[in-house]
């Protein structure tokens, strides 16, 4: 029977080694997401502010002296818009293959159709103010979003030192993975 015991408390001890493992594993990998997707919606940024100087500029143009290459431009800049949708969508995949957060694909949902009636009134050389303070929504939706990646990441970051000093001291952590699945 002391055999048995001892033998369970190993195995206990290799379970909680496993877990501690499987954390931190885990946490890096949604570490490694948040930041992956705060860089994507960095550069989604960059983008937009490319569009929006270029809707500007277009706007500045009287209707009177609108020509050719002012609908090629306007139509230049709907490309440009698209290649946002298409990042905007592989965004949209992986939050809701992260499946922590309902609200933030939500967001980046509206956003996108947001970003299609921008390429819809681009096509169009529609250049007028609707089509400005869409685009104006659009980068303020990215940076709201930015800036809550980067909170989330800095929130985890202080709880990966406080879970590390609280090891440090001989605290177990505050549940058991394994138990939970």
């Amino acid at each position: 029977s002391n055999d048995q015991e001892e033998a369970i408390r190993e195995l206990q001890k290799a379970k909680d080694k496993l877990e501690e493992i499987l954390r931190q594993l885990r946490e890096e990998e949604r570490l490694k997401l948040l930041a992956a997707l705060e860089a994507r919606f960095q550069r989604m940024l960059a983008m937009q502010l490319l569009v929006y100087d270029g809707t500007l500029k277009l706007a500045k143009v009287p209707a009177a002296d609108r020509g050719s290459p002012h609908a090629a431009r306007s139509l230049q800049l709907a490309r440009q818009e698209e290649e946002i949708v298409v990042e905007a969508n592989k965004a949209i995949t992986l939050l809701k293959e992260d499946g922590t957060a309902v609200a933030f694909p939500e967001a980046a949902g509206q956003m996108r159709d947001d970003m299609q009636q921008v390429v819809g009134r681009l096509e169009r050389s529609d250049v007028a103010e609707l089509t400005q303070s869409i685009e104006k929504d659009i980068i303020a939706a990215l940076e709201e979003m930015i800036e809550a990646l980067q909170k989330e990441m800095e929130k985890r970051d202080q709880q990966k030192q406080q879970g590390q000093e609280g090891q440090q001291q001989g605290e177990k952590p505050d549940s058991d993975l394994i138990e939970q699945l």
